[in-house]
């Protein structure tokens, strides 16, 4: 989807230089580097700019464009900057406005949002010496009860000036904390990314590079897939499947560095995704041989109902890709293709939940309790009956709706 901010003109950003001292770093990255990556990653042309310059920038400014206004001793979460700018996908390309963002009336973020004629009213009440951090904070304020200011207010967010060393550490953990509770499930939210983003708030700092995490994280689960395939049964389960856990927890690093330092890639964003489904693939067969090798297993079929379960979470992931790769979007049912993803993958409802519980946090997780009290055969089953699931979805999806999306 092309917003009308798109369509209608410039997409400038002015960093207003306030007296950020380069040499602090937040997640290792400079204040100024920071902001450029950031609303790079927005589409904008990025002029950094001293505050007695911002009013005449603002008067230039062409109807059709639109600027936006950021202070550089501030660090913004990059989904906090851009529930901003989603905004504009509905918004009148003819109009003139000035949009704030805030979480509460009496929160307003150091970022405005101006296009138009509004630009040049804008000017005339700029400040000209935004250096004093109190004086902007009052002049937000004055800003906020114009009524000709609209305000973005959304749920939740962040945002923190960083002056020094200490608050540039608080706001790291910020916006660690803020990923801790994007997409995911209740394993992920409440069990996995508590320990993950305490070890990436030390990684952060170091050079490792997020694709060096995932193949490091890669090779926990195989090391843990192998030991369930050893001679030992219960132990050898219960020790493998404890690895595959600890390879769930460390599987969020990955992302939380490549957000954290704006070093994300389709191919890391691919990478990690095979990597995943062929440990989960990897898992049931495991699982079904190790249950198969027991001496109280003699003629049940758990290898045949592993492999089964293994190949149909095969199947779903390659068809995921197929559509990723063909269409730019992953598999979405057909039952949800008048959802907007962002609804879809977003939705924080009980059947959503449910879903996750089988991504991979939760799989792993549901798997080492039924191997802890011996029950891996039972989640076997479930296991096998929900891949039959996946197979008839495939079906009806491709064969009988032939649905592309």
């Amino acid at each position: 989807m092309i917003s009308a901010l798109q369509t209608a003109g410039r997409r400038t950003a002015l960093i207003v230089r306030d007296g950020a001292d380069p040499q602090i770093q937040v997640a290792g990255l400079g204040l100024f580097e920071r902001w450029h990556k950031l609303l790079a990653d927005c589409s904008f042309d990025v002029v950094e700019i001293e505050p007695g310059d911002v009013a005449q920038k603002l008067a230039a400014t062409e109807p059709s464009d639109a600027t936006l206004i950021v202070w550089s001793s501030w660090v913004f979460d990059p989904a906090t900057l851009k529930a901003l700018l989603v905004q504009l996908d509905s918004a009148d390309s003819e109009s003139a406005w000035i949009l704030r963002l805030s979480t509460t009336p009496f929160d307003p973020a150091p970022a405005i949002l101006v296009r138009g004629g509004a630009a040049r009213d804008l000017a005339t009440r700029f400040p000209s010496n935004t250096n004093d951090s109190e004086q902007l904070d009052r002049w937000m304020q004055t800003l906020a009860r114009d009524a000709g200011v609209s305000t973005v207010q959304i749920e939740a967010g962040y945002w923190n000036r960083v002056p020094d060393i200490r608050s540039a550490k608080a706001t790291k953990w910020g916006l660690l904390q803020r990923l801790r509770w994007r997409q995911g499930g209740a394993v992920a939210h409440y069990l996995n990314r508590p320990i993950s983003i305490r070890l990436s708030y030390f990684l952060v700092e170091t050079p490792i590079t997020p694709n060096q995490t995932t193949v490091v994280t890669f090779l926990i689960g195989v090391v843990g897939i192998w030991l369930m395939l050893q001679p030992g049964g219960y132990w050898g389960a219960v020790f493998g499947l404890a690895l595959l856990h600890i390879n769930s927890v460390f599987d969020g690093i990955d992302g939380e560095l490549a957000r954290l330092k704006h070093l994300s890639s389709s191919f890391g964003a691919y990478l990690d995704s095979v990597c995943d489904e062929l440990l989960n693939s990897a898992l049931m067969i495991a699982a079904g041989y190790n249950l198969t090798h027991r001496p109280d297993a003699i003629g049940t079929p758990f290898l045949a109902l592993g492999t089964f379960a293994g190949v149909a979470s095969w199947l779903y992931a390659s068809t995921h890709w197929h559509c990723k790769l063909k269409h730019g979007l992953g598999l979405y049912w057909w039952f949800e293709a008048d959802k907007p993803r962002a609804h879809v993958q977003a939705s924080n409802s009980a059947f959503s939940y449910f879903k996750r519980m089988f991504q991979k946090d939760g799989l792993l997780f549901l798997f080492l309790i039924a191997g802890i009290v011996d029950r891996m055969d039972v989640f076997l089953y479930l296991s096998a009956v929900a891949g039959l699931l996946i197979l008839v979805l495939l079906f009806i999806h491709i064969v009988i709706k032939r649905a592309t999306w």
